[in-house]
């Protein structure tokens, strides 16, 4: 398990005068309402390498920050096949046992859920709830996601793409800046789509874009023999790839020294290690901004050389950005991957400022 990525961001340094507004209080109490800006309406795309002063604002953020823990969903196949023995063990025993070993020692904040899928013995239909809900690891709830592996699998089928679209959805409903990312466990290709067993493009094309405009990974452990087209899969998806062994783990040799119990649990710790290094930050107001402040807000990168790039905050009216705030201001995410990356290797920081000398786009 590593530690998550301290990123040097933000939080309260500098409390500047601002025309028709106070500065904010420094008490730990609510700052004060926001009155409108004489240019409210005005509003323009000024470019990426347009710099803001947070200087001249009312509070500019300048100290370190971690970055948030988040959400993983375990997407497990209960096809038939994963009661295949690659020794006396069952690739199934071997995810029960590697996906309890990881869960043992992962951290209590980390929320974790479990789907199996499909739903049904028969059919292609995928769960439209999970089988173990989203929530931190408590001893009770790290209880029942081993207890869900109990049942043996049961299905004639696979559908990896209805798998993934479902549990990308369920991931959707927590709150929209938190980190999340989705583990997929299988051990053969999707039998429910029209063109034949396979990886349809347009699951390459989804988690393909959840990993690079989301920052939400799908790490790939590949436990069967068909580990070329879940390759791609796993290469699109933010993470490297976990395949399937090809030497066969001997009757005699302890499950936790077989490379499918090994490869389930570099699957997990990788799933934790990105989460963990996500480029999801929790903003260090007083108390929560109101939503009129939320427009006052302006994020960017601040180069080693002292110069600025203004990130674009994604807006409802304004998908396109390489940065999100969450619905209550508290968090924030930077959606695009080189920057992301920029941030965690350290050569930019994050920085913010927040007030009516500045004017959003």
């Amino acid at each position: 398990m590593s530690a998550r990525l301290a990123i040097t961001i933000a939080a309260l340094a500098a409390l500047v005068a601002c025309t028709e507004r106070r500065p904010p209080q420094t008490d730990g109490g609510p700052p004060p309402d926001a009155p409108a800006r004489p240019d409210a309406g005005a509003m323009h795309d000024a470019g990426p390498e347009d710099p803001f002063d947070p200087g001249s604002s009312c509070v500019a953020w300048v100290e370190p920050l971690e970055s948030t823990v988040g959400s993983l969903l375990l997407l497990v196949d209960q096809s038939v096949s994963m009661q295949l023995a690659g020794r006396e063990a069952t690739r199934w025993e071997e995810i029960q046992e590697g996906v309890a070993s990881w869960i043992e020692q992962a951290p209590a904040e980390l929320e974790v859920g479990l789907v199996r899928f499909p739903e049904h013995a028969t059919g292609c239909g995928t769960p439209v709830e999970p089988t173990v809900a989203i929530a931190p690891l408590s001893a009770e709830h790290r209880a029942q996601i081993v207890g869900a592996l109990g049942e043996l699998p049961f299905s004639s089928e696979t559908p990896l793409t209805a798998a993934v679209e479902s549990g990308f959805a369920l991931l959707d409903r927590l709150p929209p800046s938190e980190p999340r990312g989705i583990v997929l466990l299988t051990d053969g290709l999707d039998t429910c789509h029209p063109d034949g067993p396979g990886v349809p493009d347009r699951l390459v094309r989804l988690v393909r874009d959840r990993a690079t405009q989301q920052q939400q990974p799908t790490v790939t452990i590949s436990l069967g023999g068909d580990r070329g087209e879940l390759s791609v899969l796993a290469a699109n998806g933010g993470a490297p790839s976990f395949e399937g062994c090809a030497a066969v783990c001997r009757w005699d040799t302890p499950i936790e020294a077989c490379c499918q119990f090994l490869m389930v649990r570099a699957g997990l710790d990788e799933a934790e290690r990105l989460l963990g290094e996500s480029c999801s930050f929790d903003l260090p107001w007083p108390s929560a901004p109101s939503e009129g402040d939320l427009e006052l807000v302006n994020l960017g990168l601040r180069r080693d050389d002292g110069s600025i790039e203004r990130l674009r905050i994604v807006t409802p009216g304004r998908p396109g950005g390489e940065a999100r705030l969450g619905d209550d201001g508290t968090h924030v995410v930077i959606t695009d991957a080189a920057r992301c990356e920029r941030v965690r290797r350290g050569e930019a920081t994050l920085i913010g400022s927040f007030g009516c000398a500045q004017e959003r786009w």
